[in-house]
């Protein structure tokens, strides 16, 4: 009887101790790298073909990233570029600007009436 208990138990264990195992792991590539792989001329330009054939997230914002309309990119060029979308995305906000930031539930203000009477003259 024990060993019918204790037989699915170490099934079980052997089969989650199998789906741990790291499945082939892809290393990241730098933006450098990623530039480098995809600039098929090796010239420091990668244009709009070769970012859509090797870059697609250049090839998806090639607009913003050239700024000066030259046709073409350059390492320099994404840098500037990821670091504008960084500061943007970290923008400090004001409360104007947030429109899921808590609100006062109630602000009135009543013109032409006295301001109430502070707490040490109401004794």
């Amino acid at each position: 009887m024990r060993t019918h208990l204790v037989l699915p138990l170490l099934c079980l264990f052997a089969v989650s101790a199998q789906a741990q195992t790291p499945a082939e792991s892809h290393p990241r590539l730098t933006p450098e790298q990623r530039f480098d792989q995809a600039n098929t001329t090796h010239d420091g330009h990668l244009t709009l073909p070769q970012a859509k054939a090797a870059y697609v997230t250049i090839a998806r914002h090639f607009r913003d990233v050239d700024t000066s309309g030259k046709g073409y990119v350059t390492a320099d060029d994404i840098k500037a570029w990821r670091a504008r979308e960084r500061a943007a995305r970290h923008a400090v906000k004001t409360a104007a600007d947030d429109p899921l930031r808590p609100r006062q539930a109630v602000h009135r203000v009543v013109t032409g009436q006295p301001a109430p009477a502070p707490a040490e003259a109401a004794q």
